[in-house]
């Protein structure tokens, strides 16, 4: 194990890492841990970040080709057009200019049927793509809660089962409105996305004691203490919960608008050890925390 233990940094593996943080109790081996986990997280979204900018690039190149070739092919069908048209004679002229009037037209026409026959391809190349996020999320479900279908949401924040397939704004909106229902009736306290709606750190108070309600009186609480706010809450779900402190302190009080995907990646904590995993809460402390300055 104390091998193990020296090599955290060079280990690449979330499985192994997992079970490297059940064996010990040390608080300062588990932070290194989870920094770890979450330095293979960015690296690994970062390289998923960079194939995706890959695919949209290939598709825009693609559609633009596809453009330059249809003006193309309009301009030389005009060229050729009024080549015709000028080898006509005086007696022919208003004739032959009616018939490039109407070759004209159908290259036109021709253009715009090709021209939406290429943004069909374009949808289809992002649909694909949008499939295959989908894909990588429910198989990171499945790895984590296996189920016959993926969970949503039913009375009192638990999961239930449904048979929809969900893609990433599905599930995006799917955690906006667990988070909304867990807040409901909470002071300052207004959830419409994963960014300002956070930015004072009552949201996460809210959330965090939405299921231990002993550990503090929220009542008590300033939006205007953002740092007190943002440490309360950030403690207290991994002292009680055992949730990693993915966000830290000071970034967020830097930050006006949080970073949306940050703050999505950290709410979906909550939502793995409270609803997905179906587990009660821990006993709280029996004296409640204020908020630190």
């Amino acid at each position: 194990m104390a091998a193990s233990l020296d090599n955290i940094d060079n280990i690449e593996d979330e499985e192994v890492l997992d079970a490297l943080i059940k064996t010990t109790e040390d608080l300062d081996i588990k932070r290194k841990i989870r920094k770890r986990q979450t330095a293979i997280r960015e690296k690994r979204h970062a390289a998923f970040e960079a194939q995706r900018q890959d695919r949209l690039s290939k598709q825009e190149d693609a559609v633009t080709m596809k453009l330059r070739m249809a003006e193309q092919d309009k301009q030389k069908r005009l060229k050729d057009l009024e080549e015709q048209a000028a080898t006509k004679t005086a007696a022919q002229k208003d004739s032959a200019q009616d018939f490039v009037k109407e070759r004209m037209a159908k290259a036109e026409e021709e253009k715009q049927r090709k021209l939406e026959a290429f943004k069909d391809v374009g949808k289809s190349v992002s649909s694909s793509y949008n499939i295959t996020c989908s894909d990588i999320l429910k198989e990171k479900d499945a790895a984590k809660a296996p189920a016959a279908a993926a969970p949503a949401f039913g009375a009192g924040g638990g999961a239930r089962q449904t048979g929809v397939t969900r893609n990433p704004s599905a599930i995006k909106q799917m955690l906006l409105d667990w988070c909304k229902a867990q807040c409901a009736g909470y002071e300052n306290v207004n959830i419409t996305n994963f960014s300002n709606s956070w930015s004072d750190g009552m949201a996460f108070c809210a959330l965090i004691h939405h299921f231990y309600p002993d550990s503090f009186d929220f009542k008590k609480l300033n939006p205007k203490n953002r740092r007190g706010n943002f440490r309360l809450a950030f403690d207290l779900a991994e002292k009680l919960a055992d949730i990693a402190p993915l966000l830290d302190v000071e970034d967020m009080v830097r930050m006006k608008n949080p970073d949306w995907k940050c703050v999505f990646t950290y709410v979906q904590s909550y939502y793995r050890r409270f609803a997905m995993q179906n587990k009660a809460p821990t006993s709280p402390p029996t004296s409640p925390t204020s908020p630190v300055a």
